[in-house]
């Protein structure tokens, strides 16, 4: 009698023949909303991509920065080896605060030139165009063997252009922070500016900054008598003795 009562109940609750629970496939999606949690680790791991994309495109700038120094460090030299065994009068004119981007390209002269008299001032970083040429004169008759006496006659400049030398726009994101030679009172970051070069084999004293929008800077000291350019990250400071 016992087993014929759990016989009966089995039957009434055993499901019908056929009719057997279907599983959840697995992977299959479910219903169900993100959590905040899910939310907050999805905003936590796109803020750790970004902060390392950052850098990167910061390091990429300062790349591009260090190539254009590199690049004008070795203009410079050829040019002071070129104008040495030519005999010719060279210089480097830095077009700075243009529109489309700061760029650079070479002149020659078979002329004996000498300096233009409004690079010799400049006010707050801009050349003064009203120095007069008087003043010039004066300040370059001080001094019998200083360049500015022994450059006499204005020149006929010619663009000049070579395989290692071509004029050169820098790329987005790089400009020039300044340019100072012997010949200014303070750096130029305006207008144009000039890095002569002569037969004798002398440059002047110059400081070139290039930098780039993410504060990568780097200074370029030429030296006149040998015309090397050290290159160094950072400002330096232009000598004032």
């Amino acid at each position: 009698m016992f087993l014929s009562r759990v016989n009966r109940i089995n039957r009434y609750c055993s499901p019908p023949t056929g009719h057997r629970p279907v599983a959840r496939a697995k992977g299959a999606r479910s219903d169900r909303g993100l959590t905040l949690i899910e939310i907050l680790v999805a905003i936590l791991i796109v803020a750790g991509l970004m902060a390392l994309v950052v850098p990167s495109i910061r390091s990429v700038t300062g790349v591009r920065a260090r190539e254009e120094a590199s690049r004008m460090a070795g203009a410079i030299r050829y040019l002071y080896n070129h104008t040495a065994v030519t005999g010719r009068t060279c210089r480097i004119v830095f077009s700075m605060g243009e529109e489309d981007g700061d760029n650079w390209m070479v002149e020659c002269t078979e002329d004996a030139p000498r300096l233009e008299p409004e690079e010799l001032k400049v006010n707050r970083g801009v050349i003064d165009r009203g120095f007069e040429e008087d003043d010039w004169f004066r300040r370059g008759t001080r001094d019998e063997d200083s360049i500015e006496h022994r450059i006499r006659e204005r020149a006929r400049w010619n663009q000049f252009a070579s395989r290692t030398v071509q004029p050169s726009r820098l790329p987005s994101g790089v400009s020039f922070g300044g340019v100072w030679t012997s010949s200014f009172s303070d750096v130029v970051t305006e207008q144009d500016a000039y890095l002569y070069f002569f037969p004798a084999g002398e440059t002047q004293r110059a400081v070139i900054y290039i930098v780039d929008s993410w504060d990568n800077a780097y200074t370029l000291d030429v030296q006149p008598l040998t015309g090397r350019v050290r290159v160094t990250s950072g400002w330096e400071e232009v000598p004032r003795e």
